[in-house]
This record gives structure tokens, sequence and C-alpha cells, in this order.
């Protein structure tokens, strides 16, 4: 520090002068610029001078915990990363509700195709038949049709998937023989059939008018109604459905003459033996020229 005038020295009095009349702190005052010497130690106690080299030592350690606490943050990142890497671990535990095996129970549905289908009764009135209440019957049950004398009836064959094999008219007098067809053709083929029989009310068209609207309508939502032959519709001669054979008879007219002589005409006793039902021995006896009726 340069001053213009410096403080009383500690005893009191003037300061002593040099020869020349300079102070001696003088010497001191013009010497900092130049930097030659140093003044005498002791001589102010109050220089500031020392303050300078205290700067860095205060700086020092300022900055020292300045950088430990940068090194702090990595170190708390650190442990961050860990939860994001142990987080991961999470999806294995959210993948584990494995809905799937749940889902996976849908499997139960082929066990509900185990009984027969129960689908929705056809409506006569899309075809424009005046019906009765529709009658649902199990093989067990196709000769307890009931239909009142001379009341005829159409009906729709379906297995137990569902699938419509064949659809037809009967009546009151043929309705049983002609659902023993069917229920032998389920027995042959292994399929558990069903009957929907639709007794058709007095009135309107004959029942052939009614089954051929029903069979255009079965084949128009694209059922194949693959028992059903009439109008050789399947392209091939005979019946459609299993085991009631072919018109054409395949026994001469000489063996079909004999058998009918043993059995009195009776067609049933005739179809055992040949293994044939009744109505297809019918057939072919007449495709051979003979009347079963007159055998009696």
């Amino acid at each position: 520090m340069s001053h213009g005038a410096e403080p009383p020295r500690m005893g009191g009095g003037t300061e002593p002068t040099r020869a020349g009349g300079r102070s001696p702190f003088e010497p001191r005052a013009t010497v900092e610029p130049g930097g030659g010497g140093k003044p005498p130690s002791g001589e102010h106690g109050l220089e500031p001078a020392p303050a300078k080299p205290l700067e860095p030592a205060e700086v020092a350690p300022a900055k020292k915990p300045v950088t430990p606490a940068s090194d702090a943050a990595p170190a708390k990142s650190k442990p961050s990363a860990k939860a994001e890497e142990a987080a991961p671990s999470a999806k294995p535990e959210e993948a584990a509700p494995s809905a799937k095996p749940e889902e996976a129970a849908p499997s139960a549905k082929p066990k509900e195709a185990g009984p027969p289908a129960k689908p929705e009764p056809f409506d006569m009135k899309q075809i424009g038949a005046d019906a009765e209440a529709p009658q649902i019957l199990a093989p067990e049950d196709f000769s307890s049709v009931k239909l009142k004398p001379g009341q005829d009836a159409l009906y729709i064959l379906r297995d137990a998937e569902g699938t419509i094999l064949k659809v037809g008219k009967t009546s009151a007098n043929g309705a049983v023989n002609r659902f023993s067809v069917y229920k032998r053709a389920g027995t042959l083929t292994g399929k558990n059939v069903q009957l929907e029989v639709h007794p058709l009310k007095a009135g309107g068209r004959n029942a052939e008018f009614y089954e051929q609207a029903l069979r255009e309508q079965m084949e128009g939502q694209g059922h194949a109604l693959p028992w059903d032959n009439t109008s050789q519709r399947l392209g091939r001669p005979g019946f459609g459905t299993p085991g009631e054979g072919v018109r054409k008879s395949h026994v001469t007219k000489g063996e079909m003459a004999e058998l009918l002589t043993e059995y009195k005409g009776n067609l049933q006793e005739v179809g055992r033996e040949l293994g044939l039902h009744r109505r297809t021995v019918d057939l072919w006896a007449k495709a051979l020229g003979l009347l079963p009726k007159n055998f009696k």
C-alpha cells in the first residue's frame, strides 16, 4: 500500500528523517514499483500484503468440497442404474401373469361339441308353410313321432355337430318306417342323428311343394345335404342315405321271387335276409317286375 503519509510510530513522536530530508519509509514506496527490495519486517503490523497468499488457501478448500460433490452425483446415478437394471426383471413378472393358460381354457369348446347340437328350429314361414310346433326327436324316439291321421310333415335330419344331412317330407302312415332308415344309417356311420319334424297344418299347398322349397332354401344357405339324393342331386344313382341301397337290384328276379315266396311277401323279413331296408326290397322287387303283395 502506497500512501502520501505514514501513521505515527508506536512510541509517539515524529518519524526520523534520513540525510537529504527523506523519511525512512519513502524508499519502500519507491522500491515497490521497481520490484527491488522488501521493506524491513516489523515496521508495519497492519501491512495487508500477506492477505494475497491467503486467497488461494481459502479458495482451495472451497473447490475441494465442490469436487467431491460432483463426484457424489455419479455415485447416486449408479444405484439408479441398478434400479433400472432391476426394473426389467419386472417384465418377466408381467409376463408371468400367463393368462395364456387361462385363455387356453377355451379348450372346453370341444367338450361342448360332445353333446348333440341344439340349433334353433327352422322357421317354416320362410318357405310359406303353415306348420305346428316342431318335434325334436333323438334316434330312440323316432318311432314316437306324433302325426294326426292323414297329416303330412316336413323334416330336417341333422348330426350331432348340427350338420344338415337331409330334408324331406313324410306322412302319418309312412313316418315311422321312413325315420327308421335314418336311425339305421346313423348306426352304420356312427353318427348321432337328430330329427326336426314339422307337422303341416291343413290347407295351403301340398307337402311336395314345401319339400322342394325347403330343399332349395337349405341349398341356398350353403348346406350340402350329403344324405339327400333327391332327383340324383348328388350326381350319382340310388339313395343318398347310407345303407338304404340303390334302386337297381343286386339279386336276380328268380332269387327275389324265391325270397318273397319263402317269407310270404314280408318285405321286412326279406330285407333282413338281404341286409336291406324293407323299402329298398320293395323298390328292387318292383324294378324286377315283382309285386310283393302277390306273394302273401
